[in-house]
């Protein structure tokens, strides 16, 4: 099964794989899987990791729901390790892959028992329960968004229109004014041609 994977922003040096996946596992967020090292330096030189985080299986607890709520409003969130020392990462969903279920996940072997077999597919789950959460929040801020955008348009839409109608009450009172311009200019042209007639009497 294909999970959604983290990416941790900053991952010291010291922080190991094996660190990173215990420190998730005791904090109750879930199994780790694999995780994938990207070397990095701080702007004063000093060596990191950003850390891509691939979970075999999510643990449905609040920890977990809280924090890809904040990754899914946020875009990313604090995700704590320790509490003493306090201790996190600040992390966001990478987007590598789809939530999807390959059949060795369902295969529970013939040897297996059948209460093995009840509580592997109980964390399959749990483990779906919860990135499925992340999900249906991830299409509820997109459809805000959406809402937000088209909203954007028809306000600038409706502003385009009231500036073209004040626009073109201008221009007619523009055009008002011309006229009255146009007709003064009139007015004084004829009394100086009436002046000129009297003086040549």
């Amino acid at each position: 099964m294909e999970n959604i994977a983290l990416f941790i922003k900053r991952a010291e040096i010291n922080q190991t794989k094996e660190f990173i996946s215990k420190a998730l596992f005791d904090a109750d967020y879930g199994y780790v899987n694999s995780i994938e090292f990207i070397p990095k330096k701080s702007d004063l030189g000093q060596p990191y990791n950003g850390a891509i985080v691939r979970f075999g299986r999510w643990f449905n607890s609040p920890k977990t729901k809280k924090l890809l709520t904040e990754m899914t409003d946020a875009g990313q969130a604090k995700l704590v390790f320790s509490q003493q020392p306090y201790k996190y990462w600040i992390v966001n969903i990478h987007k590598e892959q789809q939530l999807t279920i390959k059949d060795d996940d369902l295969d529970m072997g013939e040897g297996m028992m059948k209460t093995d077999q009840v509580m592997r597919l109980k964390s399959i789950i749990d483990s779906l329960k919860v990135q499925n959460m992340f999900y249906r929040r991830e299409i509820e801020r997109y459809e805000r968004e959406q809402m937000e955008h088209e909203n954007n348009l028809i306000r600038d839409s409706m502003l385009i229109v009231e500036l073209k109608l004040s626009l073109d009450a201008k221009n007619r009172e523009l055009e008002e004014k011309n006229a009255i311009i146009d007709s003064q200019n009139q007015e004084s042209t004829n009394i100086l041609v009436a002046l000129d007639s009297l003086k040549a009497l």
